[in-house]
């Protein structure tokens, strides 16, 4: 791997982004969604569930959910405009950005374009004092046509970036965990749909480039495990779902492979379009279920419970050989899949809507990742208020039957052992605690961290807040602490 400079193409300067996508007004906006429980959420009605999997069958065949603009929405941009982006971001903030070339495009290998697959790791200098950072990774633009997700993750970076040392949640998010982001695996296709919007390309471009004429491989089933070739991949060049030469045989499928080797991940994501789904294993054969099925059913619904989709296994959609089968089955990494909106080509209102919605499934997957089987058991904190004299309000509650968490406990690290923490006093799913102030004598803003258990000794994930402000300096409250009353939800 090596370290890789700027383009000097154009970039759309984060200060110019319209109000729209502003990460602090973004951050504001996701932070409406909330949580619903299982019985209520809507992806689990049956004729949701139907029209769903209808959506997502014929996304499968090309057909696009509303026809696509000629003109390209505002959020879109070119590969070199996402990637001049990137390093905008890496120069603005030294110490929080690795930006790391993990592989080269087939384009690229054969000297038709200088296309490079980017990773952006995204974390703070700040070390925990208990544990250690665990690795979030994500993937978008595996499917060319699929425009809307590479910018879900470039969002969710401005925010996380902007807002750290401001908001709580950014701020513990990249003290505690390294947010490793391919926004575009796929630049050659995606090059061709730019193409699309201006003349001479296909905005409907599915797969890379590679092969005669470049009519491509799809890179979701070209992942070099044993259902390879298997159900729901084509032999033959021409089809949508050609599953390539041999079994990981793109450059671009192979800098995946080698970067999650490489850094070993704690939880993978794999951002696609369209049908309003959580996908997860098993995906080729109904009788492959998991040794860990239980949790990969509970931690879809819950991610569910935030963006109002459809969570099932893969092979409910159809049959394939994609992503959310092969960290698991090689690495025993947790995968899944987000299939978002309900087109490829979303419009900037959709866009919104989908990174609005899918926010907090960014944040919870995060906030599982050191043991996503055990956190996601337990109940999830609701909200979060801290106010000027120190007494903090939470409510938790489980994200799937909606019941109120049993005891809720404030802890300095997400990383504390279970149990160890400053008990709250509540029932009924809401809990206070007082004097939580930050010392006078501190020089800066401190976090602490709020999480649940559940009648069966199930602890959940933490949420961050900051702690009152005491008598700290107006220098230290501007680095980080809480406005009186701010909600973090």
């Amino acid at each position: 791997m090596a370290t890789i400079k700027a383009s000097k193409a154009g970039v759309r300067s984060l200060g110019a982004q319209s109000p729209a996508q502003a990460p602090a007004q973004t951050a504001k906006a996701a932070k409406g969604t909330q949580m619903q429980s299982a019985p209520q959420l809507p992806g689990l009605r049956p004729e949701v569930i139907e029209r769903r999997l209808k959506m997502g069958r014929e996304a499968l065949h090309g057909k696009e959910g509303a026809e696509a603009a000629r003109e390209a929405p505002k959020y879109f941009r070119t590969y070199e405009q996402v990637k001049a982006a990137i390093f905008e971001l890496a120069k603005k903030y030294p110490e929080f950005v690795k930006v790391t070339d993990i592989g080269d495009t087939f384009e690229k290998s054969t000297g038709k374009a200088d296309r490079d697959i980017i990773s952006m790791a995204l974390t703070s200098p700040k070390q925990p004092t208990e544990g250690q950072k665990t690795r979030v990774l994500h993937i978008a633009g595996q499917h060319a046509r699929e425009i809307a997700n590479p910018e879900v993750l470039m969002r969710y970076a401005a925010w996380a970036l902007e807002n750290y040392g401001k908001d709580a949640e950014a701020t513990a998010l990249l003290d505690n965990h390294i947010i490793d982001l391919v926004p575009m695996m796929n630049p050659d296709g995606h090059a061709v749909v730019e193409r699309g919007y201006t003349g001479g390309g296909d905005l409907m471009k599915r797969k890379n480039t590679s092969g005669n004429n470049g009519a491509g491989t799809d890179l979701n089933r070209n992942w070099p495990e044993k259902n390879w070739g298997t159900a729901g991949a084509s032999s033959s060049p021409s089809s949508d779902t050609y599953r390539g030469p041999s079994a990981g045989s793109e450059l671009e499928n192979k800098a995946i492979v080698a970067h999650t080797e490489t850094t070993k991940p704690a939880f993978f994501m794999d951002w696609h379009s369209y049908s309003e789904l959580v996908l997860y294993p098993p995906e080729d054969d109904r009788r492959n279920t998991t040794p860990d099925q239980e949790h990969f059913i509970r931690v879809g619904k819950k991610m569910a419970s935030f963006n109002g989709y459809t969570p099932q296994a893969s092979i409910e959609l159809y049959p394939t050989s994609g992503t959310s089968q092969l960290p698991y089955e090689r690495w025993k990494i947790p995968s899944f899949v987000v299939e978002t909106g309900r087109a490829f080509h979303q419009t900037d209102a959709q866009f919104e809507e989908t990174y609005k919605k899918n926010f907090p499934v960014l944040q919870y997957a995060a906030a599982i990742s050191p043991d996503w089987r055990k956190l996601s058991a337990g109940p999830e904190i609701e909200s979060v208020r801290m106010s000027a004299n120190g007494k903090l309000t939470a409510i938790a509650k489980d994200a799937l039957t909606g019941k109120s968490a049993a005891a809720v406990e404030v802890v300095s690290s997400p990383f504390a052992k279970p149990g160890s923490g400053k008990k709250l006093t509540g029932n009924d799913g809401t809990f206070v605690a007082e004097g939580l102030k930050t010392s006078p004598l501190a020089k800066s803003a401190e976090l602490v961290y709020v999480r649940a258990q559940d009648s069966e000794g199930n602890w959940g994930p933490a949420k961050a807040v900051w702690k009152a402000a005491g008598s700290l300096s107006a220098t230290a409250v501007r680095a980080g602490v809480a406005k009186s009353g701010q909600k973090i939800a």
